[in-house]
């Protein structure tokens, strides 16, 4: 959606996002959580160029067809 997102380090983040948006994006505590959010709002910035494309695996029209097959699989076995 063009957000920026600033995620905790200490879940599962750092394994999903690219290492090269990890500057960017993770954020180690509350105090750099409140720095890079108020940089954030004060500068209106936006996703790092290339995040979004690096992230498109997990978007809904690429991870649709696997949902629907495992409910389909859920749906049968339930049978």
């Amino acid at each position: 959606a063009g957000n920026h997102p600033l995620l905790p380090r200490r879940l599962s983040y750092p394994e999903v996002v690219p290492a090269r948006f990890h500057d960017d994006c993770l954020y180690r505590d509350g105090d750099e959580l409140a720095e890079r959010l108020e940089h954030v709002l004060r500068a209106g910035a936006r996703q790092p160029a290339g995040l979004a494309a690096a992230m498109e695996r997990y978007s809904w029209r690429a991870r649709v067809s696997a949902y629907d097959h495992l409910l389909d699989e859920v749906a049968a076995s339930a049978a």
